[in-house]
């Protein structure tokens, strides 16, 4: 499987995973530079909640602009490692939804495809290339089914799934329990710790 694993790497490039198994793998460094180290066009779906903004509400302007560039520079990053049709999505709080989708069309050719709105968090959707877009979410639906939907019908068994900023697991968990490879990152230790534990109780086999 470390075979496997290294073709989501340049050739030069080292980056050991924290934590390798058969269909999931864990690092810890800064998401942004993991996923410059991703091979060109080879990842479907990046899925990422960049930690920094959801702590951040509408009346901090300098948090918002601060959060919304975090997601533009992890977009910038992501659109070399995406597949030319790939997806992009990003889950940030309601509040700076404009912000963020304004700061991802400046820096990158990605296509704002579509945003659905929760109470709290809003899931934004860019696609690389200039296929078609069909929706996957039903009103009400949850997170978690709206991210299972995604994965399963934007990629195949055995695709890489990545996630940059994947605190306690939530990508890692639908990606793995559907066939997919997981990347999985986070800078924090106790997301770390968090992301392999959830895998060793729901997912390892």
């Amino acid at each position: 499987m470390y075979e496997k694993a290294q073709t989501t790497v340049r050739r030069g490039d080292v980056v050991i995973p924290e934590y390798l198994d058969k269909n999931f793998m864990l690092y810890q460094q800064d998401g942004v530079a993991l996923l410059s180290t991703l091979r060109p066009e080879s990842i479907p779906l990046i899925w990422t909640n960049p930690s920094l903004e959801i702590r951040y509400l509408e009346s901090k302007d300098v948090s918002k602009v601060a959060a919304a560039e975090l997601c533009a520079a992890t977009a910038d990053a992501a659109t070399r490692a995406l597949t030319p049709d790939g997806l992009f999505i990003v889950c940030v709080s309601t509040a700076i939804v404009d912000d963020v989708v304004g700061a991802i069309n400046k820096r990158t050719h990605l296509r704002n495809v579509a945003v659905f709105d929760g109470e709290y968090d809003s899931i934004v959707v860019f696609v690389k290339g200039n296929s078609d877009f069909v929706p996957v979410w039903a009103d009400g639906n949850s997170p978690e089914a709206t991210l299972a939907s995604f994965i399963e019908m934007y990629t195949s068994p055995g695709d890489f799934v990545v996630d940059p900023f994947c605190g306690t697991g939530d990508v890692m968990e639908a990606a793995v329990k559907a066939g997919r490879i997981a990347v999985m990152n986070d800078l924090d230790p106790d997301a770390v710790t968090a992301t392999v534990n959830r895998y060793k109780e729901r997912c390892a086999k």
